[in-house]
């Protein structure tokens, strides 16, 4: 028997607000390619979808290897990227990334659900790349994508 009291405060509704110039440009980008790098399938499906739906060509691989081989048959405007997954990690992707398409670099997007693993977080920390902490919610996706298209 174990007893939990949960106590929320009592707050106004939020009011509505008006986005500022800078985000609503930013939701209306035109379409572009995105590659989405990630071992779990329903969590790359549910990226493809959000994306898809935003008017983005969307592809994925399953791991770093995988999005390398994906690489030879078109350079894709964004690149978002698991940090853990099997074969070859999203840490080692970004690495190879960076000597055979340099300039697909600075448009990758790291995701991860684990930021207490201290490789993960010090890779993220060193290399400053744009990041989302899972979960994450679809808009929060799509401000993402259009900020590196930026």
């Amino acid at each position: 028997g174990c007893r939990f009291f949960v106590d929320l405060p009592i707050v106004a509704a939020a009011e509505a607000t008006v986005l500022p110039r800078q985000e609503a440009e930013l939701q209306t980008l035109p379409s572009c390619r995105i590659l989405v790098v990630e071992d779990e399938t329903a969590v790359a499906d549910s990226i493809s979808r959000v994306l898809q739906r935003a008017g983005h060509d969307v592809r994925t691989a399953a791991n770093g290897q995988e999005a390398l081989t994906a690489l030879a048959d078109g350079m894709p405007d964004v690149i978002i990227s698991d940090v853990k997954m099997p074969a070859m990690r999203g840490d080692q992707f970004f690495t190879e990334l960076q000597v055979l398409y340099p300039e697909l670099a600075p448009r990758v997007i790291f995701i991860t659900g684990d930021i207490a693993d201290q490789r993960t977080l010090a890779f993220l920390e060193q290399n400053r790349q744009p990041r989302l902490v899972k979960p994450f919610g679809a808009d929060e996706l799509r401000q993402k994508v259009a900020s590196v298209l930026h």
